[in-house]
């Protein structure tokens, strides 16, 4: 239960109202016991940190054309369109297209590569080392 009251607390301190309260002189403490007795504040916070966000869209793949396209839960009352406005990392979208193609020039489900630093020439003095975006990769790749 210690999990979910720090989690709770970490939630609160993150809003202008507590901010607010801290601002005024209070201590952690009664900062957060303060916020925390309103209850249409936690009730505000609680829909709002529990509120699934996610676009969808679908495209049909043999023209291209938008069959589906849901940007939010509701456009009136969240007027942000989770597909064309939101920017993240595609994740696990593309696995399929890059597991498909290696199929096709016949790798097996069951190969296995080692993690490890590649390094892949492109021709005269160049060479791309692709990174997993870490500080210590980061720090070893050439600027060029």
């Amino acid at each position: 239960m210690g999990c979910q009251k720090d989690l709770v607390n970490a939630f609160v301190r993150e809003t202008p109202e507590y901010k607010a309260a801290r601002d005024s002189g209070l201590t952690d403490a009664l900062a957060l016991k303060q916020v925390q007795a309103d209850p249409a504040f936690m009730l505000a916070l609680r829909q709002d940190k529990t509120r699934l966000q996610a676009g969808f869209v679908a495209l049909d793949p043999s023209n291209g054309h938008v069959m589906a396209w849901v940007g939010s839960r509701d456009f009136r009352l969240d007027p942000f369109d989770h597909v064309q406005q939101a920017r993240r990392q595609p994740g696990s979208t593309f696995k399929p297209f890059v597991y498909g193609a290696a199929f096709e020039k016949g790798a097996s489900p069951a190969d296995s590569f080692v993690d490890q630093a590649v390094e892949i020439s492109l021709g005269g003095s160049a060479v791309w080392r692709p990174s997993d975006g870490s500080s210590a990769q980061r720090a070893n790749d050439d600027p060029a």
